[in-house]
């Protein structure tokens, strides 16, 4: 299991280069890309210092659930596919939030996506369901979300209808 750390953080960046003399909680509030994947991260913490990120990369590890976000108000892309998330939560404050990207998790009804007002793409596809269960979706946020959506990926969730979406 890996903790985010500082030192992590300074070493998952390569947008902008740090200065000599700059100190490290310094460089972090200025980072706008952080590259989290593929690191065996459990838990979403310790990015507080990062109030600049408009694209967090988070697929690929261990998580389990959303949280620990509310800081990253100029979030626009939030990578966390191919973790193991089964409840969209905890998203309410980022409301810059364009592209969110939860495919291969194990998430089973879609809801409270709704509380976004700029998401244009939302990426669930191919859930780890249950034998003979497909993707659910809360109707009172879809109903909401066909105003802002453009792209909704739900591909291989054993969906047979579009009923409910």
């Amino acid at each position: 299991m890996v903790l985010i750390s500082l030192e992590l953080l300074g070493k998952c960046t390569n947008q902008h280069k740090r200065r000599k003399d700059e100190p490290l909680e310094r460089y972090l509030r200025r980072v706008t890309h952080l590259y989290l994947n593929n690191k065996q991260i459990h838990r979403i913490s310790n990015l507080e210092c990062c109030q600049s990120v408009r694209a967090l990369y988070l697929y690929e590890n261990s998580i389990e659930r959303i949280e620990n976000l509310s800081f990253a108000s100029s979030l626009n892309n939030l990578y966390l596919y191919r973790n193991s998330i089964r409840c969209i939560e905890n998203l309410q404050d980022l409301k810059e939030l364009s592209k969110l990207y939860l495919g291969y998790n194990a998430i089973t009804l879609v809801e409270g996506v709704n509380e976004l007002p700029s998401l244009r793409e939302l990426h669930v596809e191919y859930q780890r369901l249950p034998l003979g269960e497909q993707l659910l979706f809360d109707p009172v946020c879809m109903v909401q979300l066909a105003q802002s959506l453009t792209v909704l990926n739900i591909s291989g969730n054993g969906i047979v209808s579009l009923g409910p979406v």
